[in-house]
């Protein structure tokens, strides 16, 4: 090896520590916004299979023509817009200082009444059993009212005290999304990596 082949591979050696000293001090930072950036596909997935009425390509059971008769809308989950408003991405701090991220309905989330959502959003993702509703005062008013738009043919019993309530259907919105996610998910935060960290080349 000559003088001038010895110091161009050195230089070039250099050249090259240096470069990837610079991508090594890029990566936490990529990896955070590669995450941040997943987690946000997710999200928006979710909230668009929502309006579709069909999350992750599977078409949401109709609803009940009484149901339809009193929300006005054959829509499900969607009414005032508050569970779907609901659906986030939010990032989690965890010990270890890694990137984390949250997404779906949290348990603090209410609508404009007050209300939890979270119960809401856990009833719908997998549904219920039949249960047995006391029938108050406040809801013999209410199906009164219910009767008279004509969402129900008839009366409640004057004894009757309890209802029975055939259940809710389940209509995933959660987990079709995320298993159409996922499919790709690994594959798609290597490319957002990537992009983090290399610059862009201009065409």
């Amino acid at each position: 090896m000559n003088m001038l082949e010895f110091q161009f591979r050195t230089t070039g050696d250099q050249a090259l520590l240096a470069v990837l000293k610079g991508i090594y001090h890029k990566i936490p930072d990529a990896v955070r916004k590669a995450t941040a950036k997943s987690a946000m596909n997710l999200s928006t997935m979710i909230v668009k299979g929502v309006r579709s009425q069909a999350p992750g390509g599977k078409r949401f059971k109709a609803l009940a023509e009484s149901t339809i008769k009193m929300k006005k809308s054959s829509k499900a989950l969607i009414h005032h817009g508050d569970l779907v408003r609901s659906i986030r991405a939010e990032e989690v701090r965890i010990e270890s200082g890694n990137s984390a991220w949250f997404v779906g309905v949290n348990r603090t989330a209410k609508d404009r009444d007050g209300k939890t959502l979270w119960n809401l959003a856990e009833i719908h993702e997998f549904g219920t059993e039949h249960f047995i509703i006391p029938i108050s005062a406040k809801m013999r008013g209410w199906w009164k009212w219910q009767v008279k738009r004509g969402v129900f043919r008839a009366p409640l019993n004057p004894k009757a005290q309890n209802l029975l309530h055939p259940g809710v259907p389940a209509r995933p919105f959660l987990t079709p999304s995320y298993d159409v996610w996922k499919q790709k998910a690994e594959e798609d935060w290597v490319k957002f990596v990537q992009e983090a960290i290399l610059p862009k080349v201009k065409k």
